[in-house]
């Protein structure tokens, strides 16, 4: 009885499916007190942005900022996530890779977001961009803990519940020809 216990609980698990994520491609998303291994341009001055440390791409001056960095990226599906900071009506961030675009404006940038993308063909450099455009009094646009990661494949459900009824099915017939086994020798 406690082996059927067991063979039940294995057979469970395997109709578990969970959602798999390979290594980060972005280094230092959190901004690490620098802005090291990030490019950043500006028409009016780096230190502006490198005293905040965290991410900022635009502060009150005219003019917009840009965050990039270089990514190597081979084939596959592949999840942007950042979250967005902001003060002052008038700002917006702009986002970009691979194919992949948009726009967050005042109130849309606060909290966080994720963005889905696809990658065809052999490993390539991409380049990942941030632009801010902050206007008005103390107007600022920032992004925080900005990370890339590969989404692999798992499969649904239903191959997971398949598997599951396959190794029921398995522990029935044994049950069923041991029993038979048993009555026989009686």
């Amino acid at each position: 009885m406690i082996i059927r216990k067991y063979l039940v609980a294995a057979a469970l698990c395997l109709g578990v499916s969970s959602h798999a994520f390979a290594d980060e491609k972005v280094t230092n998303g959190t901004f690490n007190g620098s802005l090291s291994a990030w490019s950043f341009s500006s028409p009016v001055s780096r230190a502006l942005s490198q005293a905040a440390n965290r991410g900022v791409i635009d502060t009150v001056l005219p003019g917009s900022n840009t965050l990039t960095q270089l990514l190597s990226l081979s084939a596959g599906s592949y999840k942007l996530a950042f979250t967005g900071l902001f003060i002052g009506s008038n700002t917006t961030i702009n986002y970009s890779i691979a194919g992949l675009a948009g726009t967050l404006t005042g109130s849309q940038i606060a909290g966080g977001h994720s963005f889905d993308f696809n990658v065809t063909g052999p490993t390539t450099n991409y380049l990942l961009s941030f632009t801010g455009f902050a206007r008005g009094p103390l107007g600022v646009a920032a992004v925080d803990n900005v990370s890339v990661n590969q989404v692999t494949a798992v499969p649904g459900p239903e191959a997971g519940a398949g598997l599951g009824a396959l190794a029921m099915a398995g522990v029935a017939v044994w049950a069923r020809r041991r029993r038979t086994v048993l009555q026989q020798n009686a």
